[in-house]
Formats: structure tokens, sequence, C-alpha cells
């Protein structure tokens, strides 16, 4: 994931110069979104729940007549980057379900509208448009701090996993 990350970085640099994003900002949604694909898997896909207005999800009807989600009545979110039918039309080439392809995808939208990411008001301005909650913003920012220490998401370098002494 760590390649994907960097990768996409550099081609969202070359394609948006102005924009600042940096490979720790899209390691920090990789995190928040699905542990780097780790949860969220069904047969080999990582598909979200069904946004269909219930257990506290937005209702997003249908958008790809099931093309990408395989559900013709209510979106989900699909791949490591946890992407929306519409949102993918709009952001991203190839497969929803590759790292690469969804790392860049996710660069693209968080670049949309000009956004200079090295300012903290852009910054969270597109977190926000990822997922609009202040604990999702905690917990990207952290994960991204983390990532660009040189630290795991639990705090420890990962030179050394061993928990820190108190």
């Amino acid at each position: 994931f760590l390649t994907a990350y960097l990768d996409a970085a550099e081609t969202v640099s070359a394609e948006l110069p102005d924009c600042g994003l940096r490979w720790n900002t899209l390691a920090g949604l990789g995190y928040a979104e699905s542990h780097h694909g780790t949860y969220g898997v069904e047969d080999g896909k990582i598909i979200g729940p069904r946004l269909d207005g219930t257990g506290g999800f937005m209702e997003i009807p249908d958008t790809d007549d099931g093309r990408l989600d395989g559900d013709t009545e209510y979106d989900r979110a699909l791949g490591p980057l946890q992407f929306l039918p519409d949102s993918w039309r709009l952001y991203g080439d190839g497969d929803p379900q590759d790292i690469a392809d969804a790392a860049v995808a996710a660069g693209r939208l968080l670049c949309a509208g000009d956004r200079d990411l090295s300012t903290a008001e852009d910054w969270a301005d597109a977190v926000f448009a990822y997922n609009h909650s202040d604990r999702y913003l905690a917990d990207v920012r952290d994960a991204a701090a983390n990532y660009a220490l040189g630290l795991t998401t639990h705090g420890r370098n990962h030179a050394d996993q061993r928990p820190r002494d108190p």
C-alpha cells in the first residue's frame, strides 16, 4: 500500500502541481477507510454497507445501475478507499478495488476545486469532501501525522514494533 500512496501522490502532483498532496494524507485516508484494505472484504472485494438510510448511514439511491457495487437499489462504497460509484465516475480510472487506481482517484478528489493541501484550511476542506465528520478529520489527521513521522497509527516506530516504556 505504501508504494501505491507514494506513486499516487507523484501522479496527482504532476497533474495538479499546485495542490500540495503528500503520500501520508492518502495513507491516513486508507487507514481511516479500510485499514489499508483489511476490513470490509467480501468475496475478495471491499464493499461498504448498503447506503439505504438505516443504521446511521446516509441514503444514496443507486447511481450506477449496480455496475460497480452490485446493488441496483442503493449505492455502496467500494475499494480500499471506499469510493461511491458516482465519485468514482468523476475521479477514478481503472478499478476502484485496486489500491493504485483508488489512491490516484482519492488524490484527485482531495485536490478538486484548486485546493492547496499545504494550508490547514484547504487540507481540512479536502478531508471533509471525503467524509464531513470532525471525528473522521481527526482520525485521518492523526494517522497521516503518524505516518509522516515514521510511526504506526498506534504511535510506535515502524522499525520497533515493541511498545515504548512509559
